[in-house]
């Protein structure tokens, strides 16, 4: 049996998924390992270890230590939802339904491809079983200017938290972007409020991806594996 000619175009989609799981579940790593990185450096302060005064030569290389590890968190973590944006941009794609009208003026090639790769990826890759893969905290992420600016038309004061890790700040200070030590729950700030989103959980719903793509691959292919199948397969199994 050949391959299905009408799906056969998402063939190179399921290879960039292989590999942008591979990507997720790398920065993810980083995110998780950096954020343990941070909790141990914070324990391990010289005025926490030291009962005689520290130099200055001392703490500069804490604080210098430190701020590297928070860089490499905010780099993985921003990896990290900026590839399940895009792996959620694939599988499941907006469609500007206010084109499709009477006579459909204004569709063009390209919309009608992708309301024809949501059609047939729907059930191959049911939305409603990854709850967790969403991009509100990619689009903060993307769009901090924008965010910067809602902040700044709506804040009384002009005190602000970056690089907070669950500290409960009081007064009139708003922290940006919070993360919890140890549940791993990220809570930003979001329109006068705070959001929060557990990317242990996008993690969780990223890892269901490496038994559907091929899944997905032999139901275009109709059992006839390829060097594309072989790759998918390489992609999703190395470590």
């Amino acid at each position: 049996m050949g391959a299905d000619a009408s799906r056969l175009y998402l063939r190179p989609y399921f290879i960039n998924l292989a590999l942008l799981v591979k990507d997720a579940k790398k920065s993810y790593s980083i995110v998780i390992n950096e954020t343990n990185s941070i909790n141990f450096i914070r324990n391990t302060h010289p005025k926490i270890l030291s009962e005689t005064p520290n130099n200055d030569d001392e703490l500069r290389v804490y604080d210098n230590t430190l701020n590297n590890h928070q860089s490499m968190r905010r780099i993985a973590l921003l990896s990290f939802a900026s590839t399940c944006g895009v792996i959620s941009n694939i599988l499941w794609p907006h469609i500007d339904k206010s084109k499709y009208n009477k006579n459909n003026l204004g569709v063009t090639n390209l919309d009608r491809r992708k309301k024809e790769r949501k059609e047939h990826l729907k059930n191959l890759f049911p939305e409603s079983c990854f709850p967790h893969l969403k991009k509100h905290f990619r689009d903060f992420l993307m769009h901090s200017d924008e965010k910067m600016d809602e902040y700044s038309i709506r804040t009384k004061h002009p005190n602000i938290a970056f690089n907070t890790e669950y500290t409960l700040l009081g007064g009139n200070v708003t922290f940006w972007i919070n993360i919890h030590p140890s549940t791993y729950v990220v809570s930003y700030y979001s329109k006068g409020g705070y959001e929060s989103v557990d990317i242990r959980m996008m993690y969780l719903d990223i890892l269901k991806l490496p038994s559907l793509i091929p899944k997905a691959l032999d139901s275009i292919m109709c059992a006839r594996i390829d060097w594309h199948y072989d790759m998918v397969r390489s992609i999703i199994e190395e470590e």
